[in-house]
């Protein structure tokens, strides 16, 4: 067989249909992943074993919708509350909606600001991206004191997956 057969039919004729079959898999997967609610996947979390915790994660990129994703988030925390009214809740915000949690926002936005307290005086912990925050140019004492900045969201994600705690993202519309 001569040589550019070889190559035509041989060794590198399988990686095709592998790669393509690799790659719908993983669409599939991510697809699955990705259509579930937050609302399923809390009800989901909640039937089976127990997570340490979950970690509502805001994936809105623009400070307005702050305000149209947190009475979900509120929605969401009432739900845990309603089955396991001790598990240990956190929020995490760290794109530009954050800013939505610094005090001048707040005030100008009382819907906002009442889910926010209603979630402290719940226990739930909402977490900012400091360093975020410092890149974009801001100082994070502006953020209510509501809020605890982290150095790094990402990070801190990271870790409370390690942790075993479950990761669902939230965003104002699936």
């Amino acid at each position: 067989m001569p040589a550019g057969d070889a190559a035509k039919h041989g060794a590198g004729a399988w990686r095709f249909p592998m790669v393509w079959a690799l790659l719908s898999v993983t669409l599939l997967w991510v697809a699955t992943a990705m259509a579930a609610s937050p609302e399923a996947r809390v009800d989901e979390l909640l039937a089976g074993p127990e997570p340490r915790g979950i970690v509502f994660e805001v994936v809105e990129w623009d400070i307005d919708q702050l305000q149209a994703v947190m009475p979900r988030i509120e929605a969401l925390v009432a739900r845990v509350r309603a089955r396991r009214p001790n598990l240990p809740v956190v929020v995490m915000s760290h794109g530009e909606e954050q800013f939505g949690f610094m005090q001048g926002h707040l005030n100008r936005r009382p819907q906002l600001r009442s889910i926010v307290e209603a979630l402290h005086r719940d226990d739930v912990v909402i977490q900012v991206c400091g360093g975020y925050a410092v890149m974009s140019g801001y100082d994070s004492r502006r953020f209510t004191p509501l809020v605890t900045p982290v150095a790094e969201a990402v990070g801190a994600l990271a870790q409370y997956r390690r942790d075993g705690y479950a990761i669902v993202a939230v965003a104002t519309a699936d």
